[in-house]
């Protein structure tokens, strides 16, 4: 039985990150996002015709042939392997689209860690590789607790500022109206950015944006009634085996309901702050949950929107380890 490398060092204090590569055009972005694609395809070829852990016996902790070959490539110190290579495809329990973590926009290439928990890094390795491709970088990383890269004291925060003019004050203010609900706290609030998805098509099996609308609605229409009900009872002593009414409300099909959590769990955005004066908006600080796609999405949702100018800034903010 073979068991991906990510699940011998898993545990409750593993680690997520992104990192993001900024580049000065579009055509160089490009350009470095085909050289790590093409280099995580033959790290997956390669841990799927070798066995990772008799690599790791033979030879120690060290980066396997395929990294070393990058190594050489670029001249970069890449002294310990990824440690979530293994865990993009693990045949009979799972495989991950390569382009659902390592994605290309505009400027940007993004990296990610493809599934929670997945690391005790924090991406120091693509730091300096989108270095070393004529980049700067920036980068986040959700640690529960100090991650194995040496001499790291420090955790990130990746932070975006978007800022865009709109072609008329009644655009202005229904966009603002919208971005702004975000933070606000509300559970259901309204991500019209949700169809600009980069994978949409791919996620909803080809459904049209009037389809998902309307599949939304009835899956906030379902839950909005269920929250009603659970508000009205759950005080009450007269209710037991209280779940067994949530089927009196949520008729929606099961994956159709999941794709839209998932979807809207993409582009949704953890925190930030957003200002508007006249056709002018300003977002500022943006934690995206899956900068990824929440990025891309709004960016494109703008443009389609009619605004100009849009101007965005990747930046990373530094926490040092035991400062709040």
């Amino acid at each position: 039985m073979r068991i991906s490398i990510w699940q011998q060092f898993s545990s409750n204090h593993s680690a997520n990150y992104t990192v993001v590569g900024i580049f000065e055009s579009a055509e160089k972005a490009s350009q470095a996002g085909q050289v790590i694609l093409e280099f995580m395809q033959a790290l997956v070829d390669w841990n799927d015709n070798n066995n990772i852990f008799e690599f790791y016996k033979a030879h120690g902790w060290i980066p396997t042939p395929v990294e070393e070959s990058l190594i050489q490539r670029y001249k970069i110190e890449w002294d310990k392997p990824l440690d979530w290579g293994s865990s993009i495809n693990v045949p009979g329990r799972w495989s991950i689209p390569i382009d659902d973590f390592i994605r290309i926009f505009d400027k940007i290439v993004f990296v990610s860690t493809p599934i929670s928990d997945a690391t005790w890094q924090t991406g120091n390795q693509f730091i300096q590789l989108f270095q070393a491709l004529g980049g700067t970088s920036a980068r986040d990383t959700d640690l529960g607790a100090r991650s194995i890269d040496e001499n790291e004291q420090e955790s990130f925060e990746l932070c975006v500022d978007i800022s865009c003019t709109a072609p008329s004050l009644v655009i202005a203010e229904e966009a603002y109206s919208k971005i702004r609900v975000l933070f606000e706290g509300k559970d259901a609030h309204d991500m019209p950015w949700v169809i600009y998805h980069p994978k949409f098509a791919e996620k909803t099996d080809g459904i049209s944006p009037e389809d998902y609308w309307e599949q939304e609605r009835i899956y906030f229409q379902e839950a909005n009634a269920w929250s009603e009900f659970y508000k009205a009872h759950v005080n009450k002593k007269d209710i037991s085996g209280f779940g067994s009414y949530r089927d009196q409300f949520f008729k929606q099909d099961e994956k159709v309901r999941d794709m839209i959590y998932r979807l809207r769990s993409d582009v949704d955005f953890s925190s930030g702050s957003a200002k508007r004066a006249d056709l002018h908006i300003e977002l500022q600080a943006l934690n995206a949950r899956r900068y990824q796609f929440g990025i891309p999405a709004i960016i494109s949702w703008l443009k389609a929107s009619g605004f100009t100018g849009i101007e965005y800034k990747f930046y990373d903010i530094r926490h040092q380890w035991g400062v709040e």
